[in-house]
């Protein structure tokens, strides 16, 4: 199946280039106008920070000196230093893991540490297993 081609009144077929050359002066124009327009927020963009500044510096030194200085904020806070609270608490379960003491006195429960206890699971076998006391 071949397709005819529709030509032109010079004869070819509609492709080619724009015959009118590109508008320099536009272009510089468009240029200026971006660059003007990016001076102009970026001056906006600082006086705004200035201002905030300022209103900050003003707020600080208006307050008065029976105000309280720093108000706690309602719960929950963040916290400080959290790493300090990871380290405390693997502490806790690292002291835990490692040393016998009571789990609940009055029902005569102890804990032992771990790597004693997966010995005697070890020699015996887990608890309701053939090798378990009787």
């Amino acid at each position: 199946m071949s397709h005819a081609l529709e030509h032109g009144p010079d004869g070819t077929n509609g492709s080619g280039h724009e015959h009118r050359e590109v508008s320099v002066k536009l272009i510089v124009y468009a240029a200026a106008a971006l660059a003007a327009t990016i001076l102009i927020v970026l001056v906006l963009m600082w006086g705004t920070f200035n201002l905030l500044k300022n209103q900050e510096q003003a707020e600080q030194r208006n307050s008065s000196p029976l105000a309280p200085a720093v108000q706690i904020p309602p719960e929950p806070r963040l916290e400080e230093h959290p790493w300090m609270s990871l380290l405390e608490l693997r502490a806790r379960e690292d002291h835990t893991l490692t040393t016998y003491g009571w789990q609940d006195q009055k029902s005569g429960v102890v804990r032992i540490p771990i790597e004693r206890a997966m010995d005697i699971v070890a020699q015996n076998g887990p608890a309701g297993g053939k090798n378990a006391a009787k």
